[in-house]
């Protein structure tokens, strides 16, 4: 008997609730739902806590007036934005609690006006890895963020099982559904930023966020972001794919990472690995957009 009870994955923007709901049954794993719902209005994390709740719990309500969850562990992912994602060189001969010490030490430096502890530190370990050098990559996260997120919910009977960073969500879809073995560039486009990761093998090697005030300045910005990624890099590095996520967006953007990058870009199916559900078979949502439920859809798949 599966010990699998269901995974909802729900992405969380300024102005939506994406969500991907998988279930085990008959020896397979089976994409049970997916669904979208748009705020009543645009959600800020530094709002109170009850606002925040009230609008997350408005726009799943609604999602649940279509379809209801089959359920009981749900995990999020949220808008880059929302996280501290900085870099650092490590001695791999550390012990666990001298590296983690270490860690709150480059945090407190980093952001001298921040307490260590009001924030959750997720880090991701390379050892000698194609940047020649020792690294973590750290996503630091306002604990507060993850209480809301456990209280919200717990008032829907759900198990809060991981957070996670929306682009980093959307690399774990693709890496299910596509061959990403090799270096491989993705670029997340939200709402007045843009990320830029490099995968190696599956494991991230670089994290970038940059602030962009509008879709206008996104050429200069991007240019001048991969030109440092491949000084930082590897000037004679090769991305076996390019990847494109995130939000409605131009094609004058698809342009210009183009013509930059030199290579075509591709788009992520998340559905392609999984079996669909009888009545989710011709579901438009998962027909004619696939690659937008890529960060909700990372995340249902964590249990796998």
């Amino acid at each position: 008997m599966s010990v699998f009870q269901g995974h909802v994955g729900l992405n969380l923007s300024s102005a939506k609730l994406d969500l991907v709901e998988v279930n085990y049954k008959d020896k397979n794993y089976f994409l049970e739902n997916v669904d979208e719902e748009y705020f009543s209005e645009f959600i800020s994390f530094s709002e109170k806590e009850t606002k925040i709740i009230t609008i997350l719990q408005q726009a799943l309500d609604n999602i649940l007036i279509r379809k209801s969850f089959n359920s009981s562990n749900v995990s999020f992912s949220l808008p880059s934005n929302l996280f501290k994602v900085f870099e650092v060189p490590f001695d791999n001969t550390l012990h666990k609690n001298d590296l983690a010490n270490h860690l709150s030490w480059e945090f407190s430096v980093l952001f001298p006006s921040l307490k260590r502890e009001d924030y959750v530190i997720r880090h991701y370990q390379l050892e000698m890895n194609i940047r020649k050098k020792n690294l973590l990559i750290l996503f630091a996260l306002e604990r507060r963020i993850i209480n809301i997120l456990n209280k919200f919910s717990a008032r829907n009977n759900l198990t809060m099982k991981f957070v996670d960073d929306e682009h980093i969500a959307s690399s774990i879809a693709t890496n299910l559904s596509e061959i990403t073995n090799g270096n491989i560039l993705s670029v997340f486009i939200g709402l007045h930023y843009f990320t830029v990761l490099v995968m190696n093998n599956n494991q991230p090697v670089y994290f970038k966020k940059t602030s962009v005030k509008s879709y206008a300045n996104f050429e200069p910005v991007f240019v001048e972001e991969y030109r440092r990624l491949i000084d930082t890099i590897n000037e004679e590095m090769k991305f076996e794919k390019v990847f494109l996520f995130g939000y409605k967006y131009p094609t004058s953007i698809i342009e210009v990472l183009e013509k930059e990058l030199g290579s075509e870009i591709s788009y992520s199916n998340p559905f392609s690995v999984i079996k669909s559900s009888d009545k989710l078979k011709e579901f438009q949502l998962t027909k004619n957009n696939p690659a937008a439920f890529a960060s909700a859809a990372g995340m249902a798949y964590r249990l796998f």
